[in-house]
């Protein structure tokens, strides 16, 4: 008996060592299965949008966004990019030392709570940049799940005191479909790249898009036409894919279809 506790120590001991060793792998592979089951489609040709040091900025309305662009990551940048996340500290910190053991591809930039608001956020994000010759940093602008009309302006400067473009990920939950924006080079000006910002989220749907400020008016709009089997997100999806899609011709029981589908999948 005291042999046997010993050699299934010894075993599991060695395999808790293999999927250390081998688990950016494991979480590539797996990302990229996951992606196909759930039915979501990567649009290959934008993959070439993303420079060897790139600023990516999402609409930041569920926890998905941050699990989609995970596995995107590990599903096809792995292997040339370190990818880099901002923090604060009580998560940050944690987090950082958990990556630093098990997910060296993935780096935390642990920010002072009392930094938040400062400039001293862009000068540390800066300070650990500035010698990296391959990064992705993930920034949402947003900065909250919830809905907010202040558009943080960190994505804006990072970008100017590193000379890096700035590309949006786009995930449309209607249709399934993940992208790159082309590399943008910031301006002179915050408020023309905020509006940037503003009609790219306006060219996606959102999982919950009543959480994001720049299409929280259509969905609003559609809301006063609720029903009573509450299809308003479904009419607000119709509504919002027609006034922005400019090459696409989807009906509308296709999308609506589609993402009620969605919505079971994910909400569940």
């Amino acid at each position: 008996m005291f042999y046997t506790i010993l050699l299934l120590l010894f075993i599991g001991i060695n395999l808790i060592k293999i999927i250390i060793k081998y688990l950016d792998d494991i979480l590539s592979i797996s990302s990229l299965f996951l992606l196909h089951i759930m039915g979501f489609k990567v649009n290959i040709d934008s993959l070439e949008n993303v420079p060897k040091k790139s600023i990516i900025v999402m609409p930041h309305t569920s926890i998905y966004d941050g699990v989609f662009s995970t596995m995107v990551y590990h599903a096809f940048f792995r292997k040339e990019h370190n990818i880099y996340f901002i923090m604060k500290d009580e998560f940050g910190i944690p987090a950082k030392t958990i990556c630093e053991n098990f997910f060296p591809y993935t780096r935390i930039i642990p920010i002072n709570n009392n930094a938040l608001h400062s400039q001293n956020v862009v000068k540390q994000v800066v300070e650990e940049l500035k010698d990296n010759d391959n990064y992705i940093l993930c920034i949402a602008p947003e900065g909250t799940r919830k809905l907010t009309s202040r558009i943080k302006s960190g994505f804006y400067y990072i970008s100017k005191e590193l000379d890096v473009p700035v590309v949006f990920f786009g995930i449309n939950f209607s249709d399934k479909t993940i992208e790159f924006s082309p590399p943008r080079k910031m301006g002179n000006s915050f408020e023309v790249e905020k509006d940037w910002f503003g009609q790219m989220c306006k060219k996606y749907v959102a999982l919950y898009p009543e959480n994001c400020f720049y299409t929280t008016d259509y969905y609003t709009q559609s809301s006063s036409t609720i029903d009573e089997n509450n299809n308003s997100t479904f009419e607000y999806q119709n509504e919002l894919y027609q006034h922005n899609s400019d090459s696409e011709s989807i009906s509308n029981s296709s999308k609506t279809d589609s993402y009620n589908s969605n919505i079971s999948d994910l909400s569940n």
